[in-house]
């Protein structure tokens, strides 16, 4: 190393500091970034796993067996006709 470039490195050492700052600044918000992807894409497939996240309808077929709900559709009709009838009192007074 020549004298110019010991002296040029002693009067500008902030100059080099700041460099070095900068470079560990900028590997650490990449380093950062990329796990943060990596984790976003990881909740992205757990919210589209089906065996996680199932539609109730299909929760339904597959723990529930049918002839339980063919019961349900006889007595929601029957309460259906109820309240319309229930109505139908109500607003003819």
């Amino acid at each position: 190393m020549t004298v110019e470039s010991k002296q040029y490195l002693k009067s500008n050492w902030m100059t080099l500091a700041n460099l070095v700052l900068l470079l560990g600044i900028v590997v650490n918000l990449s380093s950062w970034k990329q796990k943060t992807d990596d984790d976003i894409q990881t909740l992205f497939k757990h919210k589209d796993d089906k065996l996680i996240h199932m539609p109730v309808h299909e929760q339904l077929d597959i723990f529930a067996s049918q002839q339980q709900f063919k019961g349900l559709d006889n007595k929601i009709d029957k309460i259906d006709k109820k309240v319309d009838l229930l109505l139908k009192k109500a607003l003819e007074k």
